[in-house]
């Protein structure tokens, strides 16, 4: 009898012994989302994934991003008075290489005058495939359409639409923050400047010269300058916009609010 019982107790142990212990499969760690794919330039369609995305906690990530302040370095400066939109655009072009304005800017002369025959430079100079510009999601639809069918190339990857003020000054400041110039709409749709740099309190501008007989909120002109971030708001729209296109027979004008013109990189 002790004897069976000792073979039982042997063979209990040598089965319990062969057992694997159960092992856990290692989890991957979950990625965290790729801040810098989402706010890729040009992007405005969300980011596919299998992993559904928090966009509040993008948002508020994506914010805190971008610099409280920045200012591009040496940034290009051209002048020529009554000629904002072509002085604007050749400032991003020398920024992008070019060294001889006379042709590129013979050619913008040569337009009907106003804001299309900027483009007429930049796909003169070859970069018209670069140009990106954004506007409010309220927009004219008969200048949007100009815009998209005899201008851009690819108005699906040309333009982005804004939400809002605060969507576009965003975007603003992750651009210049990325040193890449932009060329922004102002004085109520009336006059063009450069972007150059930003703070908590201003906007940094180069003015291409005197247009009109805008009065500047300081009472001087100067190339160089800033502007208070409440006043820039105030005017970065197209309100009076109308009232120079109606001098200007056949001419057309920036889509919408918060204009902004910049060239890829």
């Amino acid at each position: 009898m002790k004897r069976i019982i000792l073979i039982l107790v042997l063979t209990i142990f040598i089965i319990g012994c062969a057992e694997e212990p159960a092992i856990k499969p290692i989890e991957e760690p979950t990625e965290e989302p790729n801040l810098e794919e989402i706010l890729s330039e040009g992007t405005t369609k969300p980011v596919e994934s299998d992993t559904k995305i928090n966009e509040e906690k993008i948002e508020k990530a994506a914010e805190k991003e971008i610099p409280t302040s920045y200012h591009i370095k040496n940034a290009p400066y051209y002048r020529e008075d009554g000629f904002c939109w072509g002085g604007s655009a050749i400032m991003l072009m020398i920024d992008h290489g070019l060294t001889k304005i006379e042709n590129i800017r013979a050619v913008m002369k040569s337009g009907r005058g106003g804001t299309p025959d900027m483009f007429m430079g930049f796909s003169e100079f070859g970069v018209i495939d670069k140009v990106r510009i954004a506007y409010s999601k309220d927009y004219i639809k008969e200048f949007a359409d100009f815009y998209n069918h005899q201008i851009l190339v690819r108005p699906d990857k040309q333009v982005i639409l804004l939400d809002n003020q605060t969507h576009a000054l965003n975007q603003l400041k992750r651009l210049v923050s990325s040193d890449i110039l932009v060329i922004a709409d102002v004085h109520y749709g009336n006059h063009f400047v450069v972007v150059t740099g930003y703070d908590e309190d201003y906007i940094y501008i180069n003015d291409p010269g005197k247009d009109g007989e805008y009065e500047y909120e300081d009472g001087d002109y100067q190339e160089h300058a800033k502007v208070s971030i409440n006043q820039f708001l105030k005017e970065w729209g197209i309100s009076k916009q109308e009232k120079t296109l109606s001098e200007m027979k056949g001419a057309i004008g920036f889509p919408g609010d918060y204009g902004m013109i910049w060239l890829a990189k």
